[in-house]
């Protein structure tokens, strides 16, 4: 008996430490683009930074396009089928790649120019979002076979490695060169293109890519990977589709400084997905063998993250204009303002990652779509009836409610699939 819980214990002090690894990788590779933000905004004023605005919103829909959202289901494959079988699939998927990346990019050849125009971006960024999101998808599908691996060490060094390249070329290009916006852009777009091309390689040599044509396997990916695509597209609305909106009513300074403000909260934001991602092994494990008295620590926990979201909002708001007035260049301190407002919105956002492992864990993610539409609709609808007569102060508002939005409803539909005691009371275990 005591062999056996030794060997408990072993595991999950495993568990524990390679969800550290996550933990400290994912909390890295997030300061490190934070760290630059002094620089850009240093070189930048707010009109040219609104241009990165445009791009990331355009990179973070290439994201959801590229591969249809099949490297999940590399993922989920690599758990039933052997290293020879998984890299017939891998090739497979990155032929689903190929394809949506060659339809996009031909879109772009044919339409580049009038986009353009009505984004007011130049043709060559949107280029080289699509490219840099294709490599980033390539980099992913190594990196979910080091989870899969429970290779920690290797996951987190390709994690900050590609940042770090990033970082670096992106000051090389922005400092050195004096490329503005465009120097960002490059550095992004080279930093995904090498460690792109470093993945495919690492997944050759490792015997997880073969090249094979597999009808079978294709069609198996867009069935894991299609359905998925409303959740992707929603949070993409609800996350990057105010810039747009700010681009084309207010102006392209007011989206450099909703910019600047929303890359500060994403602080906040990362920390949230990074512990999330820590927690989950923790909270599936308790969820599955603590009966009650789990169920109860579990609730415990949660109301205690949620409180320390409030306190972390607040902070936020105390502190945000004597920091940007210390830390930033003074053309970017009317954004500080917005700052304790999208802390909010990303406080509202970690509470709903505690919320929607109760889908994840009763096998119901399909509920994520629903979440997902019903907070976009949300975030569209109030985009374009405030920012006429709000401005940029009217993008912020719609974020904070289409987050709320999602974190409410999708409380309620896990407390459906998977009742918890949230009044802490055993009779409603």
């Amino acid at each position: 008996m005591s062999r056996l819980s030794g060997e408990g214990r072993m595991r999950s002090a495993s568990l524990l430490s390679g969800s550290l690894i996550y933990l400290v990788a994912s909390v890295t590779t997030a300061a490190l683009p934070f760290l630059l933000l002094p620089v850009l905004t240093s070189y930048m004023p707010p009109a040219e930074f609104g241009l990165l605005g445009v791009f990331q919103g355009l990179y973070t829909l290439f994201l959801a396009l590229c591969g249809l959202s099949t490297a999940g289901a590399v993922v989920r494959q690599s758990y039933d089928v052997g290293r020879e079988e998984i890299g017939v699939y891998i090739f497979n998927v990155l032929l689903i790649l190929a394809a949506t990346t060659t339809t996009l990019g031909l879109g772009l050849l044919l339409a580049g120019a009038p986009l353009g125009d009505w984004l007011q971006i130049p043709p060559g960024f949107m280029l080289a979002g699509l490219a840099a999101a294709a490599m980033v998808f390539t980099l992913n599908l190594l990196l979910g076979q080091y989870q899969v691996r429970r290779k920690p060490l290797a996951y987190g060094a390709f994690q900050i490695g590609h940042s770090a390249l990033n970082i670096g070329l992106s000051l090389l290009f922005v400092v050195g060169l004096g490329w503005g916006a465009w120097g960002r852009v490059s550095g992004v777009m080279w930093a995904a293109l090498a460690f792109g091309l470093l993945a495919l390689v690492v997944l050759r040599l490792g015997g997880r890519l073969r090249a094979r044509w597999s009808p079978q396997d294709i069609r198996g990916a867009l069935r894991f990977g299609v359905p998925l695509m409303p959740h992707e597209m929603g949070t993409f609305f609800v996350t990057w589709f105010g810039v747009f909106v700010l681009n084309r009513m207010v102006s392209s300074e007011a989206v450099g400084l909703y910019l600047f403000a929303f890359q500060i909260s994403m602080v906040l934001g990362v920390i949230c997905d990074a512990f999330n991602k820590a927690y989950v092994p923790w909270l599936f494990e308790l969820l599955k063998t603590g009966g009650a008295e789990g169920q109860r620590r579990i609730v415990k926990l949660t109301y205690g993250y949620f409180a320390l979201m409030a306190v972390l909002t607040l902070i936020a708001f105390a502190l945000a204009r004597p920091v940007v007035a210390l830390v930033f260049d003074p053309a970017y301190l009317p954004a500080a303002g917005l700052i304790g407002w999208l802390v909010l919105g990303q406080a509202l956002g970690g509470c709903y990652l505690m919320t929607t492992n109760y889908l994840a864990y009763a096998r119901r993610t399909e509920l994520l779509s629903l979440v997902t539409v019903a907070g976009s609709v949300t975030n569209v609808a109030l985009l374009l009836a405030l920012i006429p007569i709000l401005g940029i102060h009217g993008g912020v508002i719609a974020f904070v409610v289409a987050r709320l939005v999602i974190f409410l409803l999708t409380w309620v539909l896990a407390q459906r699939v998977m009742p918890m005691p949230w009044r802490l009371k055993s009779k409603e275990v």
